[in-house]
């Protein structure tokens, strides 16, 4: 299995989860973006090696998610596009944001800090917000299982906003 596909997968998972804890639905690859796979939340099993699964993730792996773009549904009479950003709490480490984009479709290319994938499968929480704090989408626990890591791309939406993301191996 390609090192790409591992990654694809767990951006899958994540943007699925997402969808599901907030209330969205999980998108097919036409209404994501090219790639993307359609995937369920799940409950989080915390044992990230299945035997005799086709694919297992060392725990130690290390790996990068980046935040590619976004799209924000318009609410209401207001004066031009929202400035918005997206939050991940990674694990039990420190809340990581990107930059605030002020746009209906904003495109980031923000790469969040590396971390192991034990850390990313305990937890993973996502925030979509404005530049107010107020959230485009209710914050989100994602699940990223190892079977999700494959297609390298996934995709969330929920609330007035879409965001799609890649997960890499840093090797």
């Amino acid at each position: 299995m390609s090192h790409h596909r591992l990654v694809s997968a767990a951006i899958s998972a994540l943007s699925a989860l997402a969808l599901s804890a907030c209330g969205g639905i999980v998108e097919s690859p036409a209404e994501s973006q090219p790639g993307a796979t359609v995937v369920s939340a799940t409950t989080p099993d915390l044992n990230v090696v299945s035997p005799g699964s086709p694919l297992s993730v060392d725990p130690e792996s290390v790996w990068t998610i980046e935040l590619q773009r976004g799209l924000v549904t318009p609410s209401g009479p207001r004066g031009g596009p929202p400035s918005v950003y997206v939050c991940l709490t990674i694990g039990d480490g420190k809340r990581q944001c990107t930059p605030i984009v002020e746009s209906f479709e904003p495109t980031w290319n923000y790469t969040f800090s590396a971390t192991t994938y034990a850390a990313i499968r305990l937890q993973t929480k996502l925030e979509f917000l404005n530049s107010d704090g107020d959230h485009i989408c209710a914050t989100t626990n994602l699940d990223v299982t190892p079977d999700l890591l494959e297609t390298g791309r996934f995709g969330t939406t929920c609330g007035l906003g879409r965001a799609y993301f890649t997960i890499v191996e840093k090797k």
